[in-house]
This record gives structure tokens, C-alpha cells and sequence, in this order.
């Protein structure tokens, strides 16, 4: 008992990952209600490239029904695919974050940056009293301003 109920709460306890939607052979086809926004996948149980693919929104219908004729069906919102009896999941896909948001350029950019204009105000600190070195030598020789 204590079995099956960390087995329900673990992927609430996993932070949105949300649990495959299962279909065995022979088993109850249901639908239930999409637990998040996103794309869908549909694989066959032993294979990994998806069988049906669907976008839906979070309360979208998911799952397992049958046709007219009991033929097993996928459900995808209104949509629906024939499927042979077979054991599949649906499994939300999670996107690999775009390199857009990846800051790690930026911030070697920002660095760098910071870096040499650490070093302008070096040389201006250092060598702008040099520039007015010519200055002062001709206002102590008495050429300054005249009147």
C-alpha cells in the first residue's frame, strides 16, 4: 500500500514533470485531461520516436478510446488516430531551452568589457597629467596669457 501511494505522489513530489499516460494491451481505454501546455508525443512501448505528435493546452483531452467499431483509438483534443493494440504513452515533451536565453556569451561579453575600460581609465589616470605636462612648462617659462 505504502508502494502505490509514493508511486502516485512522486511525480506531484518531482516539481510539473508530469507522468506518461499509459495504455496496456487489453487494458481500459480513458482519456484524461492534459496536465500541462505544451507538445505531446506518442510512443509505442519499446520504441522511442513518437508515433503521433500533438500541441495541446493544459485541460485538452489526452489519451486512449475506442471507435464505433472498438477499434483502440489515440486522443489528441478532437483529433483521433487508429492504433493497433498495443501497450503506448503519451509523454509531454520538454523543451530544450533556446540559445536565446543563454546568457553565457553576454556575460563573457559584459566581462571582457568591463576589463578595458578598467584599463582606459588606468592609461587616462596615468598618463593624462603627462598631456599637460607641455602646459605647464610654457606657463612656468612665462608665456602664459597675455594681456
Amino acid at each position: 500500500m505504502r508502494l502505490l501511494a509514493l508511486a502516485i505522489l512522486l511525480p506531484v513530489l518531482a516539481g510539473g514533470c508530469a507522468a506518461p499516460i499509459q495504455y496496456e494491451p487489453g487494458g481500459q481505454a480513458r482519456v484524461l485531461e492534459a496536465p500541462q501546455n505544451g507538445p505531446y508525443n506518442l510512443y509505442r512501448d519499446g520504441d522511442d520516436t513518437p508515433v503521433w505528435s500533438a500541441i495541446l493546452l493544459k485541460g485538452d483531452a489526452v489519451g486512449y478510446g475506442r471507435d464505433s467499431s472498438a477499434q483502440l483509438v489515440a486522443v489528441a483534443d478532437d483529433q483521433r488516430l487508429p492504433l493497433a493494440e498495443h501497450g503506448y504513452r503519451w509523454q509531454h515533451v520538454e523543451l530544450a531551452q533556446p540559445a536565446l536565453y543563454n546568457f553565457k556569451p553576454l556575460l563573457a561579453a559584459g566581462a571582457i568589457a568591463v576589463e578595458t575600460a578598467a584599463k582606459v581609465a588606468i592609461v587616462a589616470v596615468v598618463y593624462s597629467p603627462l598631456l599637460l605636462l607641455p602646459v605647464l612648462a610654457h606657463a612656468t617659462r612665462g608665456g602664459g596669457p597675455h594681456h
